[in-house]
């Protein structure tokens, strides 16, 4: 089998697709299709991110640019999903980096850069881990500062004192380690000054990383760090800040996410400019042999095997070269290929055939030169803390906990929100259907009611089929509920009117739009209501919406329109609507499942003190359709100025408007 992913479509019919081929044939198996969603992703930036393999049990696990992770049994048929975004409070950026996942023992690791709720609440590059088998949260990791990029750096594993560490460049610069069974900090060590991309590789001792960024301690932009991998005997405390890289740990050399690979005994790294360069990591400065094999190189890595290396370019070559005539200096060590299609990932090998995916499709070579290098070894590793580690429920769902010890009740120490209610027995925790939506830290308590170490399970329970929020509970200055996903600084609770209303913050122009999220990903059926208003005038206003089952429905202030979008470059659909600032206006969307698998979203909007018009304003008929998704809010100040808000939230089952003719 190879199990590949890609992208298929155009224009709002563009799909991310986990395609499953045969090996000797290259014959379509099944595929399954991701349409993005609520993203910021730019010129069909998709798919970038392989799958990963389980050995034992055959799951494949992919990760969509959107943020959904998924998993399927070797038949194709789905195992379980996570919506990062929706539940983790994972953000999307125009670049579409994602990564692949790593699957290491029972786990699987994914990455990406979040702002949840509660010690999760600031945005920070965070790594989750999930039990392969089950979805089940195991941890998340949050391990350096505060993030200046996005990085799609895939972990590497290696032994590290009793336990097995996870290396991987992040958004803020750092090389960081964490432990593979708890998420733990290990140590890390700034590299740069904007993020590391490139996944490191451990070589004789050493670790060796790329970046494309700025420099510590000079102007230069770009290099290559290489340094003696951390002893944990030698770091001592877990959560160690290593020195920062030095001038002379750096090697004059760019490249952004391109990573590199064992050549013989020395290093091979392919540069931004279109060089692979081999280089001992322990003497950067030593370089046995150089080949210009192009003009620029943005992503693709090298595949190396015992003899040769074979390094995809962004021009559309492949180059396959020699390495022992490379380091003799012979001619002829390079042999060049024209696949006619920018290649922007690594190579794969099996069974002696050569794997490369360009934008045009993928191609199978045989009679691969040389074997692969050596395999990662297996490792046995499955999470120490409970599982699962955080827990995204509605009312009435029932979640196993598998928690270590003897249990015999558990205690909701409330993090957000009213108490919730919840019971446990017999290793299952219940959101009773009467639970209020929020959040709480779960703590276990056995004989003599002892509270018992490492039982800790973060809980947050989003709204049933029935919510409303007008706000009446709050103080002016308070911040949204705390439950709500990355509302904290990007909202308010303001007073306007004599009534109290959710206000969009203006203070940081990084936080000009919001899509705050509080529903589950499973919702669906739902209609979702609000009074909305902004502020400005006749050459300016915010934008102020809704977000319903992955689609935003909202009033565009300076054009003046209702709109529906899911990708604003994929999905952009709108129709005039002379809405004026300074006025509340009454907004309602509902989403209905068609039984081709497409949905149809309807949409209207009227001035609060008139009566709702019968007819929708908008009707967006989308065939690549989300079938489900959380609800939430959505703001624009475009350069933080002008203020939306929002008021009166309902969300109600859209069956329950039809057989009752009523409105929320």
């Amino acid at each position: 089998r190879v199990y590949s992913m890609g992208t298929r479509g155009q224009g709002e019919r563009i799909v991310e697709v986990l395609a499953a081929l045969e090996l000797s044939s290259g014959e379509l198996l099944w595929e399954r299709r991701f349409p993005d969603f609520l993203s910021d992703i730019i010129y069909e930036r998709y798919a970038i991110g392989s799958p990963a393999i389980h050995p034992e049990s055959q799951t494949i696990v992919a990760l969509s640019s959107a943020g959904l992770v998924s998993a399927f049994a070797a038949s194709g048929e789905p195992l379980w999903s996570v919506s990062l975004m929706e539940s983790f409070g994972r953000l999307t950026f125009p670049n579409g980096r994602t990564g692949s996942p790593l699957v290491i023992g029972d786990l699987v690791i994914v990455r990406g850069i979040t702002a949840a709720w509660g010690k999760t609440a600031p945005g920070r590059d965070r790594l989750f881990a999930f039990d392969v088998l089950t979805g089940r949260h195991a941890w998340t990791a949050t391990p350096g500062e505060r993030p200046i990029d996005s990085s799609f750096s895939t972990p590497v594993a290696v032994p590290w004192g009793d336990t097995v560490a996870l290396l991987t460049g992040t958004g803020c610069g750092n090389l960081v380690a964490v432990d593979a069974r708890s998420g733990a900090l290990l140590w890390r060590k700034k590299l740069s000054r904007g993020g590391v991309n490139a996944t490191p590789l451990i070589h004789d001792g050493w670790v060796a990383v790329p970046h494309g960024k700025g420099r510590l301690t000079s102007s230069k932009e770009g290099g290559f760090v290489a340094f003696p991998l951390p002893n944990a005997a030698a770091v001592g405390e877990r959560g160690a800040v290593l020195p920062p890289a030095t001038e002379e740990e750096q090697l004059d050399l760019v490249a952004f996410s391109s990573s590199p690979v064992p050549a013989g005994d020395w290093v091979a790294q392919v540069t931004a400019m279109g060089d692979v360069v081999a280089l001992r990591p322990g003497a950067p400065s030593e370089r046995a042999w150089v080949q210009k094999l192009g003009s620029e190189n943005l992503h693709a890595s090298p595949l190396s095997t015992a003899t040769h290396l074979y390094i995809p370019l962004s021009d559309g070559t492949l180059h396959v070269l020699d390495i022992e005539r490379a380091g003799g200096g012979v001619e002829g060590a390079v042999t060049r290929y024209e696949l006619n299609a920018p290649m922007l990932g690594a190579p794969s090998a099996s069974q002696g055939r050569l794997l490369i995916q360009t934008r045009d499709g993928i191609h199978a070579f045989g009679g691969l030169a040389g074997r692969p290098g050596p395999a990662s070894e297996g490792w046995t590793i499955a999470a120490r803390a409970p599982v699962p580690a955080e827990v995204h429920a509605s009312p009435g769902e029932r979640i196993p906990l598998h928690l270590h010890g003897p249990v015999e009740r558990m205690a909701c120490v409330t993090m957000g929100g009213a108490p919730l209610k919840v019971s446990y027995s017999d290793g299952t925790l219940e959101v009773l259907g009467e639970s209020p939506p929020g959040g709480c830290e779960l703590r276990g308590f056995g004989p003599g009611d002892a509270e018992l170490q490492g039982t800790d399970v973060r809980l947050r329970v989003s709204p049933g089929a029935r919510y409303t929020e007008d706000f009446e509970g709050f103080e002016a200055g308070q911040r949204p509920p705390s439950w709500w996903l990355g509302a904290g600084k990007k909202w308010v609770i303001g007073a306007l009117d004599k009534s109290l209303v959710l206000e969009k913050t203006l203070g940081h122009l990084l936080f000009q739009r919001a899509i705050t999220l509080f529903g589950h990903p499973s919702d669906t059926g739902y209609t979702l209501a609000a009074r909305v208003r902004s502020d400005g005038n006749r050459r300016g206003m915010g934008s102020v919406g809704l977000v319903n089952q992955r689609y935003l429905v909202a009033l565009d202030g300076n054009r003046r329109e209702l709109v529906v979008s899911s990708n604003y470059d994929r999905l952009h659909r709108a129709t005039p609507f002379r809405w004026k600032p300074n006025a509340w206006y009454q907004l309602k969307t509902r989403v209905d499942s068609e039984s081709d698998g497409s949905v149809t979203v309807r949409a209207k909007a009227w001035l609060s003190s008139e009566p709702e018009p019968g007819d929708w304003t908008l009707t967006v008929r989308h065939q690549e359709g989300h079938q489900s998704g959380a609800a939430g809010v959505y703001g624009f100040s475009p350069q933080a100025q002008h203020k939306v808000y929002i008021d009166d939230l309902a969300k109600v089952p859209s069956v329950a408007l039809e057989t009752t003719g009523g409105s929320p």
